[in-house]
Parts: C-alpha cells; sequence; structure tokens
C-alpha cells in the first residue's frame, strides 16, 4: 500500500464555496495565474495542484477544489473528487466571503473528522469593509479556529498566511500518536478500517503518523484490517 507523498512536502487544500475566490486567493498567494478565475460559477472543475515554496513551511503543495455546493450530475462528480483531495492534507484552507452557511459547517466538520488542521480566510475583504471584522469573529466563536482578512485582488492581508499555516501545523513537539506505550523490538498491531471514500491504494494521515512513529522507535508494525485482527493474535 503507498503511503501519502506528502514527507516533505507539505499538502495544504483550498476549499469553499464556488465563486469565493478560492482560485483568485490561490494565484495571489503563488504569483501565478495556475487557476482559472472567472466571475461564473463553477469555473474550477477538477482539482489544480502547484507546488511552492512557502515561508517559513517550506516546500508545500497547494490545491485548488471545485466548489463544495457544486450542483447537478456532474456537480456531484465534481464534489466528490474535491472531497477525495482532503485525505492527502496536511492543512486546510477554508475561503468564504459571506457569512457560514451549511456548506462552510460541512467542510470544517471533514477537516475534523480526518484530524486536519485549518484555518479561515476571509476573502474580498476590499468589498465586505467593516463586516469584514464581523466576520472575523463569527468564525472565531462558530469554528474556533485562526482567521485572515485577505483581499486577492487587491493584494491584501497575504502576508501572515506562511506563518499562520506554520503555527498550526504539528511539528517536531507534537504530542506522539503512541506516547510512551512502546518500545524498541515491540511489535505494534494497527487496526485499520478501510474508508471506502478514500483513494485507492492510500492511508489516511494519522494511520501514517502512527506507524512511522513505531517504525522511528524501532517497533515492529503489522497492519491489519478488523476481521484480520483475530487471525493475527491466535497466530
Amino acid at each position: 500500500m503507498r503511503l501519502p507523498d506528502a514527507g516533505f512536502r507539505r499538502y495544504i487544500v483550498v476549499a469553499g464555496r464556488r465563486n469565493v475566490g478560492k482560485s483568485s486567493f490561490m494565484n495571489t498567494l503563488v504569483g501565478q495565474n495556475v487557476s482559472i478565475v472567472s466571475e461564473y460559477a463553477g469555473t474550477t472543475t477538477d482539482p489544480v495542484y502547484k507546488s511552492m515554496e512557502l515561508y517559513p513551511v517550506g516546500p508545500v503543495t497547494l490545491v485548488d477544489t471545485p466548489g463544495l455546493d457544486d450542483v447537478g450530475e456532474l456537480g456531484r462528480l465534481r464534489v466528490e473528487k474535491a472531497r477525495r483531495v482532503f485525505y492527502r492534507a496536511d492543512c486546510g484552507i477554508l475561503v468564504t466571503d459571506s457569512e457560514p452557511t451549511p456548506y462552510e459547517d460541512d467542510v470544517v466538520n471533514l477537516f475534523k473528522e480526518m484530524e486536519i488542521p485549518f484555518l479561515v480566510v476571509v476573502n474580498k475583504i476590499d468589498v465586505l469593509g467593516e463586516k469584514a471584522e464581523e466576520l472575523k469573529r463569527l468564525y472565531e466563536n462558530r469554528y474556533e479556529a485562526k482567521v485572515l482578512l485577505v483581499s486577492a485582488l487587491q493584494k491584501k492581508g497575504f502576508d501572515d498566511i506562511g506563518k499562520t499555516i506554520s503555527e498550526i501545523l504539528p511539528g517536531d513537539e507534537e504530542i506522539p500518536y503512541l506516547g510512551d506505550l512502546i518500545d524498541g523490538g515491540d511489535l505494534v498491531i494497527l487496526v485499520v478500517p478501510i474508508d471506502l471514500g478514500a483513494p485507492k491504494g492510500r492511508l489516511i494521515m494519522p494511520q501514517v503518523h502512527a506507524i512511522r512513529e513505531a517504525l522511528d522507535r524501532e517497533a515492529i508494525a503489522l497492519v491489519v484490517k478488523e476481521r484480520e485482527l483475530r487471525y493475527v493474535m491466535e497466530n
């Protein structure tokens, strides 16, 4: 089974509703027109990837996803494709330009379920004016997340993006997954349910971190599914 290839390059997913300015945000952050910008909703039809150096985080891959409120059968397929990207994410950025809706709630719930650290970016502050600060407080209270105010059009508010991402990403000082439960030479059996929504051939990041920690401690890591556990314990 192939592990996520985010080892030395952080994988950052940019998500949000259609026409909140995700593509403009990503283009400004990257400094290139890597995503198509249009006044029409649903312009981004497939995830758009761009690798770059983001100070002080280091090498990252940014992913601009289709709007998670896309409609119709084609829209549903786009949303499913966008959600699959989350399984590789080290960090998430929720872009919005108005008060939270059920779509923002869904994205944040997905981030939390998958243990993906995230921040909220309120875009279009050049249009929002004083309301931007109100939205900042609203999102901070609703999601208990860091919130940044930006204008992709005027290229304002981007200086703190990298710093904020580095603050929410787990570092070397993070609390270990396995704590002091294992020593060198121990056999660690990891019971890993297979999520049918995950891309084929991939583990989600918490599973990868647990395996890596076991190997770093010179333990033996054995990965099984639930139905295989009894066989392993009896043999």
